[in-house]
């Protein structure tokens, strides 16, 4: 015996994910890298700018059935919905970055801007080319 989802809706549901929740994702990103790249040797103070590829995606289950009579042939997909009419969610996606600015008040040095450059590549999962370190003034 097949267990069956709580609830099935022929309405859509609810937008569950937003383009601010994935800014807002982004924004603990940057503060956290920041904090991060801070504790590189001669690094300074830090301001970090990342850019979004994609602002994430979640994947929704539903239920589909194939409608077959003489005349047409097609399908109907209905909303899996767990207790409390929430839509069941099948897979998450974080939003993904596409490229970053570091200012950094130490970048005076191209070994400090490779060294900030390969932290962030490997903290951000994303190529050196997509990585950009500029020297910043200091914050008065």
């Amino acid at each position: 015996m097949l267990a069956s989802p709580t609830a099935v809706s022929k309405k859509e549901p609810q937008t569950v994910k937003t383009e601010s929740d994935g800014q807002e994702y982004l924004s603990r990103l940057e503060k956290r890298l920041e904090e991060t790249l801070e504790q590189v040797e001669g690094a300074g103070n830090i301001t970090v700018l990342l850019t979004p590829k994609s602002f994430g995606k979640i994947s929704i289950a539903k239920n589909t059935k194939s409608n077959v009579s003489t005349e047409n042939q097609g399908y109907e997909e209905a909303v899996v919905l767990s207790s409390g009419d929430t839509p069941v969610i099948l897979e998450e996606y974080y939003p993904t970055v596409g490229g970053a600015l570091i200012v950094a008040e130490g970048a005076k040095t191209e070994q400090i801007k490779t060294d900030l450059k390969r932290a962030a590549s490997a903290a951000l999962q994303i190529g050196i080319n997509r990585i950009e370190v500029l020297e910043g003034s200091r914050k008065h």
